[in-house]
């Protein structure tokens, strides 16, 4: 077994993931009275409440006082969850207190908790939080803002103008990157392209990067061939990794389970480009077109591959597509993906603990809160998706772009299959 932390805890992580929503009866968590036990049950009680009307938040409550800013901070990330896309009202007076809290990561965790709630339907009072921390000082809350906005106002272009504007102005990198999922996300499934092609045309990187994806994201699952050719000159021509990285997601996500010829031509001559950022993308979008489908033979993609980037996306498009396969693990980082990847496989081998036992206590209760959550089958991959990039985000403050997109390609799901809720 792999000792390092992060991959022993990704396969516990997994564990939850792949039985979310298998047990109907009462939230039970263990071990509150130590610290990691009542973060982790904090957690599982969002995710427990995500599926009920009805909901019980004495453990949220109680933690959004605790006088340890973890505590607190999970709690934020826990309401976020237990509304997620649903009427948050009730609670909002809950968010602004969290966004107004001293300590920089439970408010910056309250800002993206608040768009995780108000997923797709955002509205003057999301806004009331979000907005007066778009310019904050601090470069941790204007990205939790951003990434705020881009789930309160996921497939909503109304903010599209501001936001471009804001980033236009951004000196942060780091802003810049959590800010843009905004754009990316504010067309998702409306088939735009024009106002992604005058972001690309301004000629800077970062925008032509955001703009690909954000291409991709409005015609999720698509098949459009127009955008296939477009996105495939940019994937193939432009100057900057990164973009040509988020072409390929781009074209994964257009092509979004739905396998074909020319998307195969296309990501093969991906995974042979000159950077293994690229190349990484290009393997992880074969997972979003391979999705759930189970006939992906990535050993017949990555033969002689060594980077461990580009086996990192490989191995998380093996798990999404289902395929029982794992890629050979040469590094630690590697065999973190090949245990995340386990969320959607429907074989593997289950870790019910670690060598680490606050991680264990943590987990245990988050899992709990997984596995009892009541959510039906069609919101299932929905979550698997959504989760672990704001987990890691939010509990380890590790911000990875492959993850990121399948996070938002989650709460796209879930917005889609939940939307009539509106």
């Amino acid at each position: 077994m792999n000792r390092h932390f992060y991959v022993e805890h990704a396969g516990m992580l997994a564990d939850g993931l792949r039985d979310v929503g298998t047990a109907q009866d009462d939230y039970t968590p263990l071990n509150t009275r130590r610290l990691e036990g009542l973060a982790g049950a904090v957690i599982g009680q969002g995710l427990f409440n995500i599926s009920r009307k009805e909901k019980n938040l004495d453990l949220i409550y109680y933690g959004s006082e605790h006088g340890n800013p973890f505590v607190r901070r999970c709690s934020a990330l826990a309401l976020g969850l237990a509304y997620l896309g649903d009427d948050v009202s009730s609670n909002m007076d809950l968010f602004v207190k969290l966004a107004e809290d001293g300590d920089i990561d439970v408010k910056r965790t309250a800002l993206i908790s608040a768009g995780i709630a108000s997923l797709g339907k955002g509205g003057s009072d999301v806004i009331s939080i979000l907005n007066p921390n778009l310019e904050h000082p601090h470069w941790k809350i204007r990205s939790a803002a951003g990434l705020g906005y881009s789930f309160a106002f996921l497939g909503n272009d109304e903010h599209f103008d501001m936001i471009v504007g804001l980033l236009e102005r951004e000196d942060s990198p780091y802003v810049k990157v959590c800010s843009c999922w905004y754009v990316s996300l504010s067309h998702a499934k409306k088939g735009e392209v024009g106002k992604f092609v005058d972001l690309i045309k301004d000629g800077d990187s970062f925008f032509r990067d955001m703009a690909t994806l954000g291409i991709g994201f409005s015609h999720l699952g698509m098949g459009n061939d127009a955008v296939r050719e477009y996105l495939s000159d940019i994937a193939t021509e432009d100057e900057h990794p990164y973009v040509r990285e988020s072409s390929y997601f781009g074209l994964g996500l257009n092509d979004f389970r739905n396998p074909n010829d020319r998307f195969a031509a296309l990501v093969s001559r991906g995974l042979s480009d000159s950077s293994p950022i690229t190349r990484s993308g290009a393997s992880l979008s074969l997972g979003l077109v391979h999705f759930r489908r189970r006939d992906l033979k990535l050993e017949d993609l990555l033969d002689g591959e060594s980077d461990a980037s580009v086996l990192w996306g490989a191995s998380l498009s093996g798990g999404l597509s289902g395929d029982s396969a794992l890629v050979d693990a040469p590094s630690s980082y590697v065999a973190w993906a090949n245990a995340l990847s386990n969320a959607f496989r429907n074989t593997g081998k289950g870790v019910k603990e670690t060598s680490f036992e606050d991680i264990n206590i943590f987990q245990r209760n988050v899992n709990e809160g997984l596995m009892k959550s009541g959510i039906q089958e069609g919101n299932k991959d929905a979550l698997r998706l959504l989760y672990p990039g704001v987990f890691y985000y939010i509990v380890y403050e590790s911000f990875w772009w492959g993850l990121w997109m399948l996070s938002s390609l989650g709460a796209t799901l879930w917005n889609d299959k939940n939307g009539e809720k509106r």
